[in-house]
């Protein structure tokens, strides 16, 4: 989709354009966790042993985890 973007402008497309009254994208809801300094340091060095960013991988565990206690309570 970058690279369509590179060549192609919006004004391109205008007459294909058509105003919506609801909502195109519903937001995620964002959780603040705090961590301890030497906690978060661990999750960023594993994070990058994968390859992911520390934030992936929090999301990625609280999602395993939240799979793992509604399975649990099935």
């Amino acid at each position: 989709m970058a690279h369509f973007w590179e060549i192609h402008d919006l004004a391109d497309f205008f007459d294909e354009l058509e105003e919506v009254n609801e909502p195109v994208f519903e937001r995620q809801d964002v959780v603040t966790v705090r961590l301890e300094p030497q906690d978060v340091e661990i999750i960023k060095a594993i994070a990058k042993s994968r390859g992911i960013s520390y934030r992936n991988l929090i999301q990625e565990w609280v999602i395993e985890r939240i799979h793992i206690l509604a399975g649990l309570r099935a």
